[in-house]
């Protein structure tokens, strides 16, 4: 029953995490379209856990020939997306407002790093308690 009490914690915060990514897994896979964006503008905007990163503003046109804004979940702890800069788009093409900037090879990478490490850190806490 002690081991169980230090994986309580671990487990909870991974299973917090796990719903929104979920959530955004299932709204990314209605994104099929692709078209090219251009930044209007960067805004600072809270992230997860509350940290305030860059977050762009990006306009494309649709198929439909249909101008959208949208702004993007997207943070980075540098800003990669000056105004005026083109980015692609990911989007749906029956609700262009479900939109992002398509993720470069870096950005899932250091995502898979990053989970990866936090993941094995728990494992390790739990392990040595």
């Amino acid at each position: 029953m002690h081991d169980i009490k230090y994986l309580l914690i671990p487990v909870l915060f991974l299973g917090f995490l796990t719903i929104p990514l979920c959530r955004e897994y299932l709204r990314s896979r209605r994104r099929s379209a692709t078209a090219q964006g251009k930044v209007l503008r960067v805004r600072f905007g809270r992230l997860h856990l509350g940290v305030n990163v860059p977050r762009p503003e990006i306009e494309f046109v649709d198929s439909r020939g249909q101008r959208v804004e949208f702004h993007s979940r997207n943070g980075a702890s540098s800003n990669p997306w000056p105004a005026g800069s083109i980015v692609r788009v990911r989007y749906d093409p029956e609700d262009p407002t479900n939109a992002e900037i398509q993720p470069t090879v870096g950005a899932i990478l250091s995502m898979v790093v990053i989970g990866s490490v936090v993941i094995l850190g728990y494992g390790l806490l739990a392990f040595l308690q």
